[in-house]
């Protein structure tokens, strides 16, 4: 995407949509000089048009300090925005910044839960761990069900769950296969569990091999 093919972009938009497509290339660099300025005011011009996506963009800069100083009490404002333009996602990091940055458990109770209902994986995760660690009726199942739907870190929790024995029922060959469904979307505790395991050869039969595999697994990006 080269500045003629931006422009046009921008000129075309109408929803905030276009204007996101072209933030987002000055924001990577695809086929522009990188300008996260430029990103950062486009990203703004479309989150006036009332689109989420931009104001999550605008959240994720000011948190990580891409083209700015960090602005935790921004990004929280900016992710909060996207919530209230229906964004489960934002919804979820509004609720994780309020629980772990800012110790706000009850504004963060409600983004979670709103997260967790708008179908945000990470945000079901989330909101069964808050759940469960208050001693709340449902944290299980919120954390069961972002398993089943595919969340490696609710598939993490469960594998070291089950392995355990003291949340739930010791149960080696279920918390094996939630290990292994993790690992399959490369978490790296889960590989290394399972790495560990196939070493010792206690609970499975030892293989060297399939150990060395889940070691490798460790190191390859996470797939979210």
């Amino acid at each position: 995407m080269d500045e003629k093919e931006i422009q046009k972009l921008i000129e075309q938009d109408t929803d905030g949509s276009k204007l996101v497509e072209a933030a987002t290339a000055y924001f990577s660099g695809d086929g522009v000089e990188q300008d996260l300025k430029k990103a950062y005011e486009l990203y703004s011009k479309a989150g006036e048009k009332g689109n989420f996506y931009a104001y999550y963009d605008m959240a994720y800069m000011n948190y990580y300090g891409h083209g700015r100083e960090k602005n935790l009490d921004l990004a929280i404002e900016l992710f909060i925005k996207s919530s209230d333009l229906g964004d489960p996602e934002g919804a979820f990091h509004a609720g994780e910044l309020l629980l772990h940055e800012k110790g706000d458990t009850e504004k963060a109770r409600g983004y979670l839960k709103l997260a967790s209902e708008r179908g945000s994986l990470g945000g079901k995760f989330e909101y069964g761990i808050f759940l469960f660690e208050q001693g709340e009726e449902g944290g299980l199942e919120e954390i069961i069900e972002a398993a089943k739907l595919g969340n490696g870190y609710a598939q993490l929790f469960l594998g070291d769950a089950y392995l355990r024995g003291e949340i739930l029922p010791k149960d080696e060959g279920r918390g094996i296969d939630y290990l292994k469904q993790a690992a399959e979307l490369r978490v790296k505790r889960a590989c290394l569990m399972l790495a560990d395991i196939y070493r010792v050869g206690t609970i499975v039969p030892k293989d060297l091999e399939v150990a060395k595999r889940y070691e490798d697994m460790a190191d390859e990006p996470f797939e979210d």
